[in-house]
């Protein structure tokens, strides 16, 4: 993979990512202690996606949670629920094709998706999964089960 190119490269610092964290933690009367900043990986899928996502640490590593978000949105959707869930459960969230900091590809329906679910699944050595979805996420999700 080369490095970033000007549609990929994030101009927003851990400090800004933070600072949103907490604001949104304020909306919804989170309280920030305990909150951390996710983890980030990208995938390639069999296609050549690269395939951005994040996983908030924590010290379950079963059951794992893959969430997927709506059209227009991106993996940062989840950054509460993944907080809140991470010492229930491994959670992870993937930026689907398209959106967020995954590439851009040809084909956006709900197929190619269930494939870079998979290659997802099979990069983090996952054999079970719980997936949560909402919107193009959730039919994804449908398709995929």
């Amino acid at each position: 993979m080369s490095g970033p190119s000007p549609r990929t490269l994030r101009f927003d610092s851990a400090r800004a990512r933070w600072e949103r964290l907490c604001s949104a933690a304020a909306r919804h009367a989170v309280p920030i202690e305990g909150l951390v900043l996710p983890a980030e990986g990208v995938v390639v899928s069999p296609a050549g996606v690269a395939l951005h996502y994040l996983e908030w640490p924590g010290p379950v590593r079963d059951p794992v949670v893959l969430f997927l978000h709506g059209g227009g949105l991106h993996a940062h959707t989840f950054d509460l629920v993944g907080n809140l869930l991470r010492t229930s459960a491994r959670c992870v969230a993937m930026d689907l094709r398209g959106h967020g900091d995954s590439d851009w590809a040809d084909d956006y329906g709900a197929q190619p998706i269930c494939a870079d679910i998979e290659a997802l699944l099979a990069a983090l050595k996952i054999d079970r999964v719980v997936v949560v979805g909402h919107s193009l996420g959730g039919m994804a999700a449908m398709v995929w089960a």
